[in-house]
């Protein structure tokens, strides 16, 4: 007949290993999906950039040029969306 034994008390490093487990997983998946929203971003602007509208880059460039005033270019701009 075998005598009944206590169960062995858990050292206090193998508990704290498991939080720092658990919270390196949360860390992971937090991180994970920052990048994947970040990265649906980037893509989505990347595409708005290249169908930018011709007619208002011209505009922009001659007000930096200082070929048309403020006001011309606000009213221009107002037209033109």
């Amino acid at each position: 007949m075998t005598a009944l034994t206590a169960p062995a008390q858990e050292s206090p490093f193998a508990a704290l290993a498991r939080w720092l487990t658990a919270l390196a997983a949360v860390f992971a998946i937090a991180a994970s999906s920052a990048g994947i929203v970040l990265g649906i971003r980037w893509l989505a602007r990347q595409g708005r950039e290249s169908r930018s509208d011709p007619a208002l880059e011209i505009l922009r460039q001659r007000y930096a040029r200082g070929e048309i005033n403020k006001e011309e270019f606000e009213a221009r701009k107002r037209d033109l969306s």
